[in-house]
């Protein structure tokens, strides 16, 4: 989940535009992760969540929403930010790639 959020953060330049710290949104995303999981729930757990999270980008992409929210972002340069790619990600963080499932 944090690799997913982190990167469709960045790629609508809102890690730049509220100054998110990584440590922050690491910490934000596995607490996520961990209240989707805390009651075993077979549907509603952290993989709907960035199932979820990955539809709703798909539709904001694809309905052309997403160009007019960049349009509205002072800052839309975030796209491929070095800190926010899978390896600078990694690199940051204290843990390996995330997998979805069991």
């Amino acid at each position: 989940m944090r690799y997913l959020l982190g990167e469709l953060l960045a790629a609508y330049g809102l890690i730049d535009k509220f100054d998110i710290q990584f440590d922050t949104l690491v910490r934000f995303a596995d607490q996520l992760e961990f209240g989707y999981n805390l009651h075993s729930n077979p549907y509603h757990n952290s993989l709907h969540a960035c199932d979820v999270l990955q539809t709703t980008h798909y539709h904001i992409h694809a309905s052309g929403i997403s160009n007019w929210l960049s349009e509205k972002c002072s800052h839309s340069g975030a796209r491929g930010h070095p800190s926010w790619s899978k390896r600078g990600f990694l690199r940051r963080s204290n843990v390996g790639p995330l997998t979805l499932g069991g």
